[in-house]
């Protein structure tokens, strides 16, 4: 007979190390990391609108609260769409790998349904084909993703598929259900429990 300790040990075991993967200990950005990793980057050889995008960038990292976010995302594909959505996926493929590696993962995906409800203010807005929200376990998470070899070696696959894109980072956020950081606490109690119950 297998003791309640151990279930129940093992139970948190598996949570410490969900825990870990999932909330991290990854802190606040400081300064010198920010400066290092945008010190990569040639601004000058960028256009206006690319400076504007990697500045914005930076003063989200150095606003750093050291909590998770979601980054918002529509996606429009290049036509032919079949072909744009298989040249992305070779993207999505090595970039989510390394998301999922510390911490990130897709929160919502879904595909448009139909032309917008509402535009305001907004030029070019319409046709979307793709919505997602994408949560990051901190903002160091997502620089060290987009530091990596998943990222820079494969990111000409998305401009290539992609004929306008829209994201931003949104926190905090509220899922209904909790999400992954309620669900599987609950979900090991609920085994833990059961397997007692069936030894008992």
């Amino acid at each position: 007979m297998i003791s309640p300790v151990l279930i129940w040990g093992g139970a948190l075991a598996v949570y410490a190390v969900f825990y870990i993967w999932y909330h991290g200990f990854d802190g606040r950005l400081r300064q010198d990391e920010i400066d290092e990793f945008f010190a990569r980057v040639d601004v000058d050889q960028l256009g206006v609108e690319e400076q504007e995008k990697f500045e914005g960038l930076r003063r989200f990292c150095e606003a750093d609260d050291g909590r998770d976010f979601v980054m918002v995302n529509l996606i429009a594909y290049n036509p032919p769409v079949r072909e744009s959505v298989k040249t992305l996926n070779i993207y999505q493929k090595a970039f989510l790998g390394a998301l999922l590696r510390s911490g990130g993962h897709p929160l919502a995906v879904a595909r448009g349904a139909g032309k917008n409800v509402e535009l305001w203010g907004v030029e070019n807005g319409d046709d979307w084909h793709l919505a997602a929200l994408i949560r990051y376990r901190s903002r160091r998470s997502m620089l060290n993703a987009l530091s990596g070899d998943a990222f820079t070696d494969t990111h000409h696959h998305k401009v290539n598929a992609l004929l306008k894109t829209i994201a931003f980072p949104a926190s905090p956020y509220f899922v209904v259900g909790g999400g992954p950081k309620f669900l599987v606490p609950l979900l090991l109690a609920f085994i833990a429990m059961t397997c007692q119950y069936l030894i008992a």
